[in-house]
């Protein structure tokens, strides 16, 4: 019995398998560069501007191209079809061909490449001399090849090759290396070496679960800092605790007294440097005492 889904399923397949080939394999992509249009198996930049071949030739270089190739009749016939279109101005266009007149023959590019195998030339004059020409494709013959001296500025044709997009990789997951366990609780424990001083029992020991501190070496060293500042505090503050000698006032002889400095003066910076002004002076205490105090 007949059905419009049976219709409906072959093209539903077609549309599946429309991004693959006949294989099943994903189809083959292509890039040009940019301002550069594909035309069978390569790219080709045609140039708003005009210059020399020379010129032209240096421009396609800038463009990482070359000026034209076109070696293979089937690519020159394409290439005139190509011109042909009406939405193309119809103008003259350099290609890579140049005369050497060195060796009296056509070759492809300024280097003196390799020579024409194939020529679309159309018919030339016998006695026209070829030296310093260069070869363009004129409209005015159906896009045939003629020459022209190379000093003159036409537009001209870049071409490089069809660059294949590579299909994108599968991503593999590539195997992790095992960390290690510095402390496995499975691991038997070495017997301790009967050689070794024993633990102090009344030292305090480290809780085992408690996480190691990264800036425990850090700390250890203020610690120490620390320790060494209090002690020069108290050596500070038992020195403060000696006599003093004062000063005779109001022609009085001598007389010891008793240094007290106020709770927690001897602490701060400005006692600390008083005590010391007043040990290596000690007949300026009076006047020290009553400015200070």
């Amino acid at each position: 019995m007949w059905s419009p889904g049976l219709l409906l399923l072959p093209l539903l397949l077609l549309g599946a398998l429309a991004p693959f080939g006949a294989q099943g394999m994903p189809r083959r992509k292509y890039l040009c560069p940019a301002d550069f249009v594909r035309h069978g198996n390569s790219c080709y930049y045609f140039s708003v501007h005009m210059a020399t071949w020379f010129d032209a030739h240096f421009a396609c270089k800038d463009r990482k191209s070359e000026l034209a190739i076109l070696d293979k009749g089937w690519e020159d016939r394409n290439m005139r079809t190509y011109l042909n279109k009406p939405e193309l101005a119809r103008l003259e266009r350099w290609i890579g061909g140049i005369y050497n007149w060195e060796t009296k023959r056509w070759v492809w590019g300024a280097n003196g490449g390799h020579p024409l195998k194939y020529q679309g030339f159309s018919k030339m004059a016998k006695d026209s001399d070829p030296k310093w020409n260069c070869i363009i494709m004129d409209p005015s013959m159906n896009y045939k090849w003629t020459s022209r001296v190379c000093l003159d500025k036409k537009h001209y044709i870049c071409e490089v090759p069809l660059k294949q997009l590579k299909p994108p990789q599968p991503h593999v997951a590539q195997p992790q290396k095992p960390r290690k366990n510095p402390k496995d609780p499975n691991k038997p424990k070495k017997p301790r070496d009967p050689a070794k001083r024993p633990r102090d029992p009344n030292k305090k020991q480290r809780d085992p679960n408690r996480p190691r501190d990264p800036n425990r070496r850090q700390k250890q060293q203020r610690q120490g800092w620390r320790q060494r500042q209090h002690l020069r505090q108290q050596q500070r503050a038992n020195a403060k605790q000696q006599t003093t000698t004062a000063a005779p006032t109001n022609n009085q002889p001598a007389s010891q007294t008793q240094y007290q400095p106020r709770p927690g003066y001897h602490q701060t910076w400005a006692g600390q440097h008083r005590y010391r002004f007043l040990q290596i002076q000690p007949d300026l205490l009076p006047y020290r005492e009553e400015v200070l105090i």
